[in-house]
């Protein structure tokens, strides 16, 4: 069977998927977990009647914030109860490389946020946004992400997933020159 031509908007989809899919899913993943793959296909399918308009401006900016706002929906409908069971699940065997161990720790504490706590977390950190690009991004004011960044950091710092076995530098801590630089205001 021959292998379709793709037209201009078509072909430019397909590139752009082809070029940012494996960092698009990576943020997918660190604001849903496990749905990150269904987040982001939905969130493409959106996307791709209007990528015309999309890819004149920042189209990677773009799907990114479309993933906030689709995993904040996600978050606002799920269910508010919690399952008890008689056993406590097994943790990670111990074969596993320690770096397993303090992914799924600091995913557990992650999961412990808000979902606008996690969404700063994030952009700031693995996405590595200024403050204000955050805030744009999160459509808030840059003092909300500030407060939002300090009360998530403090979370982190006592959750007991991060402070049992793991190492403290696990807690992403702001960098002297990117704290002094954003406290003037430049990105």
């Amino acid at each position: 069977m021959p292998k379709r031509q793709l037209g201009g908007t078509d072909a430019a989809f397909a590139r752009f998927i082809e070029t940012h899919s494996r960092q698009l899913l990576h943020v997918a993943r660190l604001l849903v977990g496990a749905d990150a793959e269904d987040l982001l296909q939905g969130v493409l399918v959106r996307c791709y009647p209007r990528w015309r308009r999309i890819e004149q401006d920042d189209p990677f900016g773009y799907v990114r914030q479309a993933l906030v706002n689709g995993a904040t929906d996600r978050w606002r409908r799920r269910p508010r109860t919690e399952v008890t069971t008689d056993r406590v699940p097994e943790g990670p065997s111990s074969d596993a490389a320690p770096d397993v161990g303090a992914r799924i720790s600091l995913m557990a504490a992650m999961h412990q946020l808000t979902a606008r706590e996690r969404a700063v977390v994030v952009l700031r950190y693995f996405e590595d946004l200024t403050e204000v690009e955050t805030a744009r991004v999160l459509d808030l004011k840059v003092g909300t992400v500030k407060s939002l960044h300090h009360r998530a950091l403090k979370k982190l710092r006592v959750s007991d997933e991060l402070t049992d076995d793991a190492d403290e530098r696990t807690v992403p801590r702001p960098t002297p020159l990117a704290a002094a630089g954003q406290a003037e205001g430049s990105p």
